[in-house]
């Protein structure tokens, strides 16, 4: 890579939508150095939306260079759910056999990192999901509610931005203070108030809080109905949140009401989804910095 590279430094910590608007590529860059070298603890949006940015990057030509985390839990951890592998898919040149895995590592993801391009796929990424809920013994009520949020929340991502990248996983919460299932959605479509702008929406937030409103769609179909539903799962199931980054806008859905911000631009719609859970065998070892 020549020198001088542009460096994308990634924090230690990235937990929700906003942290992930620091991954945004500057444009028009002839080189990109990823530096995840400081990371001790990533949640799956973090996953999908430091994926989501190499790809953009290696779609406008740009030459990147992925530096892997120093912790080898996190390295292990992003092998197992597929972070690599997903990079390798798309000619992004990743060599963690030079760094030092667990062989021990054991954790295993609800839902690996998987692109999903259309609604076959948005069907075969839920019933992966489905699956491992029910081997893990999951009540009825978080596989039904689970299963609504990620089918219609990817399904809209497929309909409206660029293909999209879902990913699952529990967390034990000894790190993160919020045991559950933790999901997250990623696409580099054109954001929520430019789908929506045949209503007019005043700003990024008030488009994605419309979105939310039975009837409203930005297609020519019928359909309206996702994220009314995905909104009806979310209050139908208690300490359940839903955070979607469009652009600059950010929009929080808990305890039956919205908590909104903006922040720096994205580059595209992430969304988070967590869902309280505890019980069957959590899918990261106690005391890992990913619990």
């Amino acid at each position: 890579m020549p020198a001088g590279p542009v460096i994308l430094t990634i924090p230690s910590e990235i937990r929700d939508p906003l942290d992930a608007a620091c991954f945004v590529l500057p444009e028009g860059a002839e080189g990109v150095l990823v530096d995840m070298r400081a990371v001790q603890w990533i949640a799956p949006v973090g996953v999908v939306a430091l994926l989501a940015q190499c790809l953009r990057g290696g779609e406008q030509n740009a030459r990147l260079q992925v530096v892997l985390p120093e912790d080898q839990e996190v390295r292990s951890y992003l092998g197992t759910i597929g972070f690599y592998r997903a990079l390798r898919d798309q000619g992004v040149p990743v060599d963690e056999g030079g760094f030092d895995l667990d062989p021990g590592y054991r954790a295993r993801p609800h839902l690996s990192l998987v692109k999903v391009t259309n609604s076959f796929e948005v069907d075969q990424a839920l019933g992966v999901l489905v699956d491992a809920l029910d081997e893990s013994k999951a009540p009825a009520e978080l596989v039904i509610a689970a299963s609504i949020v990620v089918s219609e929340l990817t399904d809209n991502a497929v309909q409206h931005g660029t293909h999209s990248y879902v990913v699952a996983q529990t967390h034990s919460g000894e790190r993160s203070g919020t045991p559950g299932i933790h999901m997250a959605i990623a696409d580099f479509g054109p954001g929520f108030r430019s789908t929506l702008e045949a209503y007019a929406p005043a700003s990024e937030v008030d488009a994605i809080v419309k979105a939310f409103e039975l009837g409203v769609t930005g297609t020519r179909e019928r359909r309206g109905v996702g994220l009314s539903e995905a909104q009806e799962s979310i209050d139908g199931y208690p300490g359940a949140r839903l955070a979607i980054a469009s652009r600059i806008g950010l929009v929080e859905r808990t305890d039956r009401s919205f908590r909104s911000a903006e922040g720096e631009d994205c580059g595209g719609v992430f969304v988070s989804v967590y869902f309280p859970y505890i019980g069957g065998q959590p899918a990261v070892p106690p005391g890992s910095p990913l619990a």
